[in-house]
C-alpha cells in the first residue's frame, strides 16, 4: 500500500511540473518534421523528456504548434525547433535543365 502511494504521489508531483506553451512554424516546414514517421518529433520527444510537439492536421495552415512536457524542458524543445526551421531556411535548391539530344529536355532537383 505504501508503494502504490508513494507512486501516486510521483505520477502528481510529474502532473504538476507539466506545462503547455507554443511556438509558431511555418505550414512550408511542416513536412519536415512529419516525415518518416515523425522522426524528428520522435527524437525531441526523446532528448527533451517526454516533450510533445502537437502539429496541426494535413492541410491546415495553422502556423502555431502546441508543446506540451515538464517545466523545465519546453524552452529548450522551443529553442530547437527553431534552429531546425533556421537550418531548413539555409538550405539551398539547385535546379538543373539537362538538354539531351533528344527531343525532349529533362529536369532534375538536387
Amino acid at each position: 500500500m505504501n508503494q502504490l502511494r508513494k507512486n501516486l504521489t510521483a505520477l502528481f508531483a510529474q502532473l504538476k511540473d507539466t506545462a503547455e506553451t507554443t511556438t509558431e512554424i511555418g505550414p512550408k516546414h511542416k513536412h519536415y518534421f512529419v516525415i518518416r514517421v515523425a522522426e524528428v518529433l520522435k527524437q525531441i520527444y526523446i532528448d527533451y523528456r517526454s516533450v510533445i510537439v502537437d502539429f496541426s492536421k494535413i492541410g491546415s495552415n495553422s502556423i502555431k504548434k502546441a508543446l506540451k512536457g515538464a517545466n523545465g524542458f519546453l524552452k529548450p524543445a522551443k529553442q530547437r525547433l527553431h534552429e531546425i526551421v533556421k537550418d531548413l531556411e539555409a538550405m539551398v535548391t539547385v535546379e538543373c535543365i539537362h538538354y539531351s539530344s533528344r527531343a525532349s529536355s529533362y529536369s532534375f532537383r538536387y
